[in-house]
């Protein structure tokens, strides 16, 4: 039992870690990013590699700041010009996803794997339970009240809510749109690099590994609708779905009841914001 409702936490972790990038993108930006899977796909890389000449830690960082300023330089090139073109941005993200993957596949095609700082198992209740999950389950926690803390006191999340609520009217009191958005897209990617690098020492890491996190990632976000405040609910939701089925079932049993579940979620609501 004390192993399911860990797992269960861990899981929901990583729904948390995999939707915090799309949620401040679609939120603010309402930009569909189908390159995010790619992003944290390039963070695990960037650890992957700095492994040999930093310490892992370090190689987060890098990873973070790395992939931060790619997804600036992104929105300045390309996602700049599609605003307001939902579709676009769709086909224009899908198309970048494609092109980093085959870039990456083409340098590395292979399948790498990365150690975890430690992992030495902890007694919980009698029972044992990696001590790396543990962190990134309180790693999660941290990020997202450190998310919220933000957007809800700071002048910094004034300026992103003021440019959500009305864009225009945020450009006409002073505030300088492109550049909220260049910076809230640069911090979406930043916080999937991080997400990637920080989860690496869990999963394979190959060029495809992206579109692991992508369909979990998109369905707590699309849950979570486009506040912060949402992920924790959503991601619980669907977290704790998978880790019980896993636990009872296998992942193929969980990957459908999370399917499922989300279906109904949204169904719910809908019907109750009267669609």
């Amino acid at each position: 039992m004390t192993i399911t409702i860990l797992n269960s936490f861990f899981g929901v972790a990583v729904l948390i870690l995999s939707a915090a990038g799309l949620v401040v993108v679609f939120g603010l930006m309402k930009v569909v990013n189908f390159a995010h899977g790619e992003a944290m796909m390039l963070g695990a890389y960037v650890a992957l590699i700095a492994r040999d000449w930093m310490p892992f830690w370090l190689g987060i960082v890098v990873a973070g700041i790395g992939i931060g300023v790619l997804g600036v330089v992104i929105e300045r090139l390309l996602i700049r010009r599609l605003y307001r073109r939902i579709l676009d941005t769709i086909l224009a993200t899908w198309g970048l996803g494609l092109l980093i993957r085959e870039l990456i596949g083409a340098f590395d095609p292979g399948y790498s794997s990365l150690d975890a700082p430690f992992d030495a198992p902890v007694s919980i209740l009698g029972s044992d339970f990696s001590a790396y999950r543990l962190f990134i389950i309180a790693f999660a926690a941290v990020l997202l009240t450190a998310m919220w803390v933000i957007e809800r006191f700071t002048s910094l999340g004034k300026t992103v809510r003021a440019v959500i609520s009305d864009p225009d009217l945020a450009r006409g009191i002073g505030i300088n749109v492109d550049r909220v958005y260049a910076l809230s897209f640069g911090t979406g990617w930043l916080l999937a690099g991080v997400a990637g690098a920080l989860l690496a020492p869990m999963v394979t890491i190959a060029p495809t590994m992206g579109g692991n996190f992508l369909v979990g990632g998109f369905l707590t976000t699309i849950l979570a609708g486009p506040t912060l405040l949402g992920i924790g609910p959503a991601a619980g939701l669907l977290g704790g779905t998978g880790g019980i089925f896993a636990t009872i079932a296998d992942a193929t049993t969980a990957s459908i009841a999370v399917l499922v579940v989300a279906m109904i979620a949204m169904k719910i609501k809908d019907s109750r914001s009267g669609r």
